[in-house]
């Protein structure tokens, strides 16, 4: 799903417009006609109104556009170095330009969630995870469909050990995104965490129906099966995984198929 900012619906508006112009039909001799008079004033002030709107929407507004998208990029390529002070200037840099933009509001919650994992004081820990949460709902406040911030909401959530919230989240986001596999990866770490091993076969298992070639779905599926004490059936999926990997005449990526295998066959 995409969000648009005014600017980007005032370029299609444009669009529509030429193209209607386009395709317009011919008059018929039938057709009800209506002029309009308008002095040289009127008419003037008209096209200079119309002048400056296209001009700004596609002119000033193209640019505050472009600015904004370039410091978020900029502070998510900061975030990514470790300068969380230089990323979260960078993204309110970004803000000045749009502050209804969705990314850069994603951004600053994920430059504080990031402080939070690094701070060892409970206290601080805690208060750079309030803020994060406050950003990512802003976040989904200028972007309802987006699910980026609704997915770093829940791992912050998880981080915390706000578990019950994190899974009603993430029910959420895969109603919301059912043709996400990472929906359903992320719902079984959840109900894994919860000790609802049970409960995390069926998202599992929904990842290997509808994305066999997804290879966490065997594992999740394994570790639920496993912890469960079905450990033959924890042998199977990793089996079912290494025959997927042979029918497609790929190499284990994980490299943790086989060992598994053995250490479930005993052999390890």
């Amino acid at each position: 799903m995409v969000d648009f900012t005014f600017h980007e619906w005032s370029h299609r508006l444009v669009l529509l417009g030429f193209v209607t112009f386009a395709y317009r039909k011919k008059k018929a001799q039938d057709d009800l006609t209506v002029n309009f008079q308008f002095s040289r004033r009127a008419f003037a002030t008209c096209v200079a109104v119309i002048v400056l709107f296209v001009g700004w929407t596609l002119g000033v507004g193209g640019l505050r556009d472009y600015l904004a998208r370039i410091y978020d990029f900029k502070s998510v390529l900061q975030q990514q170095s470790g300068d969380l002070d230089g990323a979260e200037v960078f993204a309110r840099e970004s803000l000045a330009f749009r502050s209804n933009d969705m990314d850069p509001w994603n951004s600053l919650g994920a430059i504080e969630d990031a402080r939070a994992s690094m701070d060892g004081n409970p206290g601080d820990k805690e208060k750079y995870f309030v803020q994060a949460d406050s950003d990512f709902q802003k976040a989904m406040q200028c972007s309802p469909y987006a699910l980026d911030p609704q997915v770093n909401q829940v791992q912050s959530l998880v981080k915390r050990g706000r578990l019950s919230q994190a899974l009603e989240l993430q029910n959420q986001l895969v109603a919301k995104g059912p043709e996400m596999p990472g929906s359903y990866a992320d719902l079984a770490r959840i109900l894994l965490k919860m000790n609802r091993a049970k409960e995390a076969i069926a998202p599992a298992q929904e990842m290997i129906d509808q994305y066999p070639y997804f290879l966490p779905g065997y594992f999740l599926k394994a570790e639920a099966l496993e912890t469960l004490g079905r450990k033959k059936d924890a042998l199977k999926a990793f089996e079912d995984a290494q025959q997927m990997l042979k029918n497609l005449n790929l190499p284990d990526p994980s490299g943790q198929v086989q060992p598994n295998i053995d250490r479930l066959q005993g052999r390890s």
